[in-house]
């Protein structure tokens, strides 16, 4: 349940994002600039408030050690939400023909960094896990979550990227379409064995 909670707050950030970027488009800069402050920041502090609980899961095989990871992230992400909503936190900084990019307020981009470096290591740690399973041939080996921590680990990376806002041309549109490839693969992952 929570990765799906995880991949569903995936694609409402990224609605908004297109969305902004319409608007922006339309010249409706105050409300693009209200969209990313609220609704997109909020949705990627969702997504990896939700994806933790996976994460944890996955490692420690321990729910109650797992919720209590996801309650920690729910009080960092209020609190990095709370600065995130703050009037002028959030700067347009370039645009171009695909994209803007916004410069977030610091406070609230340095916890999401602590927040983002956490469930990545420990993504990265599944999937390295799950190679060495599958690497000695062991029953432990599984599948579909090797490939569920592949695509989270792409779309977080080139995520990650885009959330820097180091580039507002073509690379963007690239890495955009490669975190859609990741939910490809996460489709892969658990349909599989239908195919």
């Amino acid at each position: 349940m929570s990765i799906a909670s995880f991949w569903l707050c995936a694609g409402l950030t990224w609605l908004f994002v297109g969305i902004s970027l319409i608007v922006f488009k339309k010249g409706l800069i105050e409300l693009d600039i209200f969209i990313n402050q609220y609704l997109v920041q909020t949705t990627i502090f969702a997504q990896i408030t939700l994806g933790i609980y996976y994460v944890v899961y996955r490692i420690t095989k321990n729910k109650r050690l797992s919720f209590a990871s996801f309650l920690l992230f729910i009080a960092a992400s209020i609190v990095g939400l709370y600065f995130a909503y703050q009037p002028q936190s959030l700067t347009l900084v370039s645009s171009t023909y695909c994209s803007t990019e916004y410069k977030i307020d610091p406070i609230t981009w340095n916890i999401f960094q602590a927040m983002f470096l956490f469930a990545m290591l420990g993504v990265g740690l599944d999937v390295v896990r799950n190679f060495i399973y599958k690497i000695k041939k062991s029953d432990l080996f599984e599948f579909r979550y090797f490939l569920t921590g592949i695509a989270i680990l792409t779309y977080g990376i080139f995520g990650f990227l885009d959330q820097l806002g180091f580039s507002a041309a073509w690379i963007t549109v690239l890495m955009r379409s490669l975190i859609v490839f990741c939910v490809g693969i996460v489709f892969i992952a658990y349909s599989h064995q239908e195919i």
